[in-house]
């Protein structure tokens, strides 16, 4: 394994880390604890990135939960996307916008699709940072153009209310249908209200009553 994540007698001595964690694992689950206390030293006192990818990964296998936060949060300041992602979301899911807000900024800057999208949502609610309308559609905007789903179905809101922009409901309903036809209910219902009311669409109650029952 340490060769393998060294590059020390590998093929062009080349390092290949998924060969060595997977080698590292199988030696661990064999009764080899001393690897295990090599690797946390590395992380805790080195700051080693191999280390504390490997271990974030084996005790997520684990479900060791306090060990996951403390490696999650070292992954996450060295940079790596899927760290700052998962880091962001347990900030949000724990009730730390702040620190939420700030990350999710960072991961937009990045191009992070996850990132756009959440930054576009706490800017537009104004969690955890100053609420700026505008900016928050800019960014839900840019996340749906990329597809994603809860993008939609807050656009199609926005426009069908009005918030914070010009009231659109025919936008409203590009997105409602979008939004509704990946099965987000609320958006289902709200399109089955444009039918019913002829709102950016033609009034339509055969359509109104099969939004209605999807929701």
């Amino acid at each position: 394994g340490m060769c393998y994540q060294l590059g020390r007698g590998t093929k062009d001595n080349k390092s290949d880390s998924l060969v060595a964690v997977k080698l590292y694992k199988i030696a661990i689950n064999k009764g080899n604890t001393k690897i295990l206390q090599q690797h946390i030293d590395l992380a805790d006192k080195k700051n080693n990135p191999f280390s504390i990818m490997f271990l974030l990964d084996h005790y997520t296998a684990k479900h060791d939960q306090a060990n996951i936060t403390k490696y999650l949060k070292k992954a996450s300041d060295l940079g790596d996307t899927d760290s700052q992602v998962r880091q962001a979301m347990a900030y949000l899911n724990g009730k730390n916008t702040a620190a939420a807000a700030k990350l999710y900024k960072k991961l937009a800057d990045k191009g992070n699709l996850t990132g756009i999208y959440y930054w576009g949502y706490m800017t537009f609610k104004g969690m955890g940072t100053n609420q700026d309308k505008a900016q928050g559609i800019q960014y839900l905007t840019r996340a749906a153009n990329k597809g994603t789903v809860d993008a939609y179905r807050m656009l199609g809101r926005i426009y069908y209310e009005g918030d914070g922009t010009e009231k659109d409901v025919n936008k409203a309903v590009d997105f409602l249908k979008k939004a509704a036809a990946a099965k987000r209910g609320d958006s289902q219902l709200l399109l089955a209200q444009c039918y019913q009311n002829g709102e950016g669409v033609k009034k339509d109650f055969d359509q109104a009553a099969q939004w209605m029952a999807e929701a």
